[in-house]
């Protein structure tokens, strides 16, 4: 797969992907995440008040996918510039 801002959010959007990217402190990190609405708990979910891009994984003012880290049980993010290696489950 091609790593594309978009190829990476439609996988996200389907499961779990591994995500290893570099950190803005330098640190490289292995995230596993995901976009899909089915394995994010519900208490977790997008509020209604977010903006449709932020539902949607995309935030286009920091160049960045917003994911919900399954192993964190919370919102990060990553720059797409930055990733290293992207794994659909």
């Amino acid at each position: 797969m091609e790593l594309t801002q978009e190829n990476m959010l439609a996988a996200l959007r389907e499961s779990e992907c591994e995500v290893t990217f570099t950190k803005v402190n330098g640190d490289t990190r292995v995230m596993k995440c995901t976009l899909n609405m089915d394995i994010i708990p519900s208490n977790k979910m997008p509020k209604g008040d977010d903006t449709p891009e932020l539902r949607e994984g995309l935030d286009s003012i920091l160049k960045a996918i917003r994911v919900f880290d399954t192993g964190l049980e919370d919102w990060r993010s990553f720059k797409v510039e930055t990733v290293k290696n992207f794994v659909k489950s």
